[in-house]
């Protein structure tokens, strides 16, 4: 595995759980044209560089890349020509949506990139993974790539994720309510929507409620000086990114509600939130913004706010919180759709077979 590095995951060379992971320095999270680039210049070729070096002591049958970026072609193609191996595209973000949900849009050159560099992705591609059906349809649409080359795998976690947890009370600092939040804080996450419904419930409806975050990104400093102006700081607690995968859970299994906030664009309709996932793997009842694939993960587990608006979602997270009968529903069915659709169990077949094909049996 080749990976960049992180606070508490140095670079060079790492064995986990018997897996070699070889990470690289990485550059600074952009959010302007010259930071990406500098971003996916770093990127490609301390990717290339390392898988350069390991090709030396063995060729590999099968190299996967994900995305962002879609530049990411470039450090895989030499392996596909010269050692003939099979090349997985796993896509995890629609290239163009993306960059329009970062305001690129209007730019049209970007625009124009942005399209080829994921038609360059498509086509180098032996096959092509996709988080949903939404992703998969694009590819055989937009990408034009045999429906049999296209799979989708989903990325929720294994059904004993959420055993160890232990739910303690110790984490809402004495208030009433619990809500928890845990993911990337862009400006299309939308959790500066979330916090201004946290300020409804406190300010205007009166409720004891303590919001948790976990997670960082480009608008961290921002929502924080947010929470600040509207006088919040009692009621929201940054945790950062959190690096303890227990405690992670066990922080949001200790939640009465979980939220998700992000902004209503295509690209956020089109896209499946591990977090969702997540909350119903613990048995959390969800609120999120209506979207395409959020109803689609959540169904009936969750309550659902009018896009973009922190009055309906503060609206649907009152009715959630005051009522422990419906929260209970809607954790156990979140639960059971969890278990029986998106686990991780039940990707297994399909990722092998995006991986071998017809070779399955070798």
């Amino acid at each position: 595995m080749i990976c960049p590095d992180a606070p508490n995951y140095p670079r060079g060379k790492h064995v986990v759980d018997g897996i070699e992971v070889r990470r690289y320095r990485s550059a600074f999270e952009a959010d302007k044209i010259i930071g990406y680039l500098y971003e996916y210049v770093v990127s490609i070729f301390s990717i290339f560089y390392l898988l350069s070096i390991s090709q030396l002591s063995g060729r590999f049958r099968v190299i996967q890349y994900c995305n962002p970026p879609d530049l990411l072609f470039l450090s895989v193609v030499p392996s596909k020509l010269l050692f003939r191996a099979r090349i997985i595209f796993d896509q995890h973000d629609l290239g163009p949506e993306l960059m329009a949900a970062k305001g690129f849009s209007k730019r049209i050159i970007m625009a124009k990139l942005s399209l080829l560099f994921e038609k360059m992705s498509y086509l180098t591609a032996d096959h092509v993974i996709s988080t949903n059906l939404s992703y998969r349809q694009i590819a055989i649409t937009r990408g034009k790539k045999n429906p049999d080359d296209v799979f989708v795998v989903r990325s929720g976690p294994s059904r004993s994720w959420a055993d160890a947890v232990r739910p303690d009370n110790a984490f809402r600092r004495g208030h009433k309510y619990q809500i928890g939040y845990i993911g990337v804080m862009g400006y299309q996450d939308g959790v500066d929507l979330l916090i201004k419904s946290i300020e409804i419930l406190v300010k205007r409806d009166n409720l004891d409620v303590y919001l948790v975050l976990a997670g960082g990104g480009t608008e961290f400093e921002v929502l924080r000086n947010l929470t600040d102006d509207l006088g919040l700081s009692n009621n929201v607690e940054f945790y950062g990114k959190i690096s303890d995968d227990v405690l992670l859970r066990n922080l949001i299994a200790s939640s009465d509600v979980c939220a998700a906030a992000d902004r209503k664009n295509e690209l956020n309709d089109l896209s499946t939130m591990n977090k969702i996932i997540e909350y119903m793997a613990l048995s959390k009842p969800t609120v999120l913004f209506e979207s395409k694939e959020g109803r689609f993960s959540a169904g009936d587990s969750a309550l659902y706010a009018l896009p973009d608006d922190p009055e309906s979602l503060a609206s649907k997270l009152k009715i959630a919180l005051e009522d422990a009968t419906l929260r209970e529903k809607l954790g156990k069915t979140g639960r059971a759709r969890f278990e029986q659709h998106l686990c991780w169990e039940n990707q297994l077949e399909t990722l092998r077979l995006a991986y071998w094909g017809e070779e399955l049996q070798l």
